[in-house]
């Protein structure tokens, strides 16, 4: 009989050894779901502020256009009549 338990003994730490193999790649496999998951939350996170920021330049920019144009189209000074008047004297060449 004991033979038998002898033989019994390295099946049985065979055993152990196998569980705590698997356990530990169990373990290694969810660290690195975790870390590939915060990675990606955490440039996601990045890209939706680069984008608020790029949307807030576009529409400064683009206010800034606008401004100037209409900078363009309005004249700093009033005309009057008298100004028009004040043209018609000029000959052409």
């Amino acid at each position: 009989m004991a033979m038998s338990t002898h033989k019994n003994k390295p099946s049985s730490s065979i055993k152990t050894r196998t569980e705590g193999t698997t356990l530990v790649e169990v373990l290694i496999a969810t660290f690195i779901s975790l870390s590939v998951s915060v990675f990606l939350l955490s440039n996601y996170a990045r890209t939706q502020y680069l984008l608020d920021t790029l949307k807030t330049t576009q529409q400064r920019h683009q206010t800034r256009l606008v401004q100037s144009k209409r900078n363009l189209l309005h004249d700093e000074y009033d005309q009057t009549w008298l100004d028009v008047k004040a043209l018609e004297s000029i000959t052409p060449i």
